[in-house]
């Protein structure tokens, strides 16, 4: 599962939320200004960070947005790891086959016990 994460930045390059910034801003010199164009390139999650970013124009009040942001994100988790878990976590397809042998033994007592009551 942690694997999962690294696919989100393009070969571990991270851009942090001042270098977005400044990006935004035109603060960074050509040579960084072109990294961070090949970062947004190779990763849409980094591209919509910025996208995001560009929509907040008082730049000061982002540090307070985005912890603001990760306490729901901290609050979210622990409600979702907070649910109950399956008592007894069924392999896919698994369902079907009970319902399908189910249905054959049900079928079954059905004909023994019309067997029994034409016999008579």
């Amino acid at each position: 599962m942690r694997d999962a994460w690294k696919n989100l930045w393009p070969s571990g390059r991270v851009p942090d939320q001042q270098k977005l910034i400044d990006y935004l801003e035109g603060k960074l010199s050509p040579e960084e200004k072109i990294e961070m164009e090949r970062i947004l390139t190779d990763s849409p999650f980094v591209e919509e960070a910025l996208e995001g970013l560009s929509q907040i124009k008082d730049r000061k009040r982002i540090p307070h947005i985005t912890d603001k942001l990760n306490e729901q994100l901290r609050d979210r988790l622990r409600k979702s790891k907070a649910r109950p878990k399956h008592s007894f976590p069924l392999p896919e397809g698994a369902l079907v086959n009970i319902l399908t042998v189910l249905v054959i033994i049900l079928t079954l007592i059905a004909y023994m016990i019309y067997h029994m009551y034409t016999q008579r």
